[in-house]
C-alpha cells in the first residue's frame, strides 16, 4: 500500500501523545540527547504514513508545539524549532523500519526463503518453530553481526500463527529451545517494559540439508 502525503487531526494527536519525549527518555534511561529519543519515535509513526522529511515536517512542527517545554539540550536549555528541524532531517535517515516494519520485514523474508532450514533444528518442531527460527535469522542480519535483536513472547507467538496471549507460553519454550539447540544466544533478559535481547548464534539457512 503506498504511503499517504496527509495524516488525519485524529491520527496525528495520537502518535503525538505517544512521543512523549521526557517518558521516552525515562524509559530508554538515555536522558541528555537533546530529546532524540522522542524525535526518533515519532519519526517511525511518521514512516508508517508518509515517506519523506519534507512531507513530515508540518507534522513534526505540530510535535515541537505540544512538547516543546521538555525538549532541552545537555545544559537544559530549550530546543528551538530550527534545532529540532535540523534534527529531524539527521533522525530520518536514520530510521530504517517504522513503527512494527522491521519484524514484518523479517517475517516476509522468512517466508521467502522457507524452502530454506536451518540445520540445528534437526527436525524439532513443524511449520510455526521454522517460520520463527528463520525469523531469528533475519531480525539478527537487520541488526547487524556484532549487534542484538529483540523479540517478545507475544511477537513469538504471533509469528507462529498463534494467539498473541494464548500462545506466548508455547512461543516462550519454543525461544529456550532454540537456546539450547544453539540457534540462539540469550544477550540479555527482558522486563515489563523490554522484550528480552537476543543472538543468532546458528548456523544460516540453507537449501541442502
Amino acid at each position: 500500500m503506498p504511503r499517504k502525503t496527509e495524516i488525519s487531526e485524529e491520527k496525528l494527536a495520537e502518535i503525538i501523545s505517544l512521543c512523549n519525549p521526557e517518558k521516552i527518555r525515562k524509559k530508554f534511561s538515555t536522558a541528555g540527547r537533546c530529546g532524540n529519543e522522542g524525535l526518533f519515535r515519532l519519526c517511525q509513526y511518521l514512516k508508517q504514513e508518509i515517506y519523506s522529511s519534507d512531507v513530515a515536517m508540518p507534522y513534526i512542527r505540530e510535535w515541537y508545539k505540544r512538547w516543546r517545554e521538555k525538549l532541552v539540550d545537555e545544559t537544559g536549555h530549550q530546543l528551538a524549532i530550527e534545532d529540532i528541524e535540523v534534527q529531524a532531517d539527521e533522525v530520518w535517515d536514520k530510521v530504517k523500519f517504522s513503527i512494527g516494519g522491521q519484524l514484518k520485514a523479517a517475517v516476509e523474508n522468512a517466508q521467502n526463503r522457507y524452502d530454506e532450514t536451518i540445520p540445528e533444528l534437526d527436525g524439532y518442531g513443524g511449520k510455526p518453530e521454522k517460520l520463527l527460527a528463520l525469523v531469528c535469522f533475519e531480525l539478527q542480519q537487520s541488526a547487524g553481526r556484532d549487534d542484538v535483536f529483540f523479540i517478545s513472547g507475544y511477537k513469538a507467538a504471533e509469528v507462529m500463527g498463534l494467539d498473541r496471549i494464548n500462545g506466548q507460553k508455547r512461543a516462550r519454550r519454543t525461544l529456550k529451545v532454540f537456546i539450547r539447540k544453539g540457534i540462539i544466544s540469550l544477550a540479555k533478559r527482558g522486563n515489563q517494559r523490554r522484550a528480552t535481547r537476543y543472538r543468532y548464534s546458528g548456523s544460516p539457512p540453507n537449501k541442502g540439508y
